[in-house]
């Protein structure tokens, strides 16, 4: 009697789950309807360098990952033994075409700060309500830059949704604009009176040392550890699940701020010392192996304590 009431609990709770879940896509496919620019199922919203973990064939018709139980420490083992690598990737005509991995890229200045995109409903409100209830991405543009203000040197690159509501997450490469008769236009370069800047000045036009490619793939990097609850998700490493991003709780917010944060305080990139060398490529695959690595340790640890939880809950049921 008690199994079978805890199972109706159960069941209980996966609905009550899914109902929130529906109403909660509702919302959101209203807010985005109503209140952002139209126009952007009319470009390719993806930034343009993505990377993905790679394993051999060897590995991927094992047991040891075809196992219903995740093995964890096997695919740990593989990674440190570097059989499993990241690939690094740039989307050309939308074709996905390999980057070398020993690749290195010029470093050079840009000016880098927050962009916003207050809902359309609250633009003749206050500049601190329209910079909260508003998309957030983080712009750059060359700091030795000498382009008019007519022209468009500003890329903005945010955390959006693939297409719709519940899609995968993706690093946005596109803004909305009202476009020339104020119908939406989304374009992947911007001219400075195309958007709204943030005003707290730690997070406007912050002078960096970077390489475009440098800068896109650990924004990539940030993104997927951002929406990854916990640990090892996923072989797939630039998919993301589509449930960390909430336009109502701001994610996009957060993400931005927390990019900028990293870049200026955790990485230093805001030394010109960075531009005596160049971006090598292997150095940000070590360190996303490395991350994956750490990420595989604290999965193995928390699915093994799950595990043990499970086995003494039938002799212990309030552990």
């Amino acid at each position: 009697m008690e199994r079978t009431d805890s199972k109706k609990q159960g069941v209980g709770k996966v609905q009550e789950k899914s109902r929130k879940a529906r109403a909660d896509s509702k919302l959101n496919v209203k807010v985005n309807d109503s209140l952002a620019w139209p126009g952007r199922d009319k470009v390719d919203p993806r930034a343009p360098y993505y990377f993905k973990l790679e394993l051999s064939e060897k590995f991927l018709s094992s047991e040891a990952y075809k196992s219903r139980d995740r093995n964890y420490k096997a695919l740990k083992a593989e990674l440190a033994a570097k059989r499993g690598t990241v690939g690094f990737y740039k989307t050309v005509a939308d074709v996905p075409c390999r980057i070398p991995d020993n690749a290195t890229f010029r470093r050079q200045a840009w000016l880098v700060g927050v962009a916003v995109n207050p809902w359309r409903a609250v633009s003749q409100r206050s500049s601190s309500v329209k910079e909260r209830l508003a998309h957030w991405g983080v712009y750059i543009r060359p700091a030795d830059d000498k382009s008019t203000f007519q022209d468009a040197p500003y890329r903005i690159f945010g955390m959006n949704f693939y297409k719709q509501y519940g899609d995968d997450l993706i690093l946005e490469d596109v803004w909305g604009t009202p476009g020339k008769n104020g119908e939406g236009e989304w374009k992947k370069r911007v001219r400075r009176d195309e958007f709204q800047i943030m005003r707290d000045s730690r997070l406007c036009d912050v002078k960096m040392f970077f390489s475009l490619e440098e800068f896109v793939l650990y924004a990539q990097w940030v993104l997927k550890n951002w929406s990854t609850d916990v640990g090892y998700r996923d072989v797939e490493a630039d998919n993301a699940p589509g449930y960390a991003y909430s336009l109502l709780a701001a994610n996009c917010q957060n993400f931005s701020k927390r990019l900028i944060r990293k870049m200026r305080e955790d990485l230093g990139w805001t030394s010109p010392k960075r531009l005596e060398h160049r971006f090598v490529l292997g150095d940000l695959e070590k360190e996303i192996r490395q991350g994956h690595i750490h990420d595989l340790k604290a999965a193995d640890f928390m699915y093994a304590n799950a595990k043990l939880k499970a086995a003494l809950s039938m002799w212990a049921p309030f552990i």
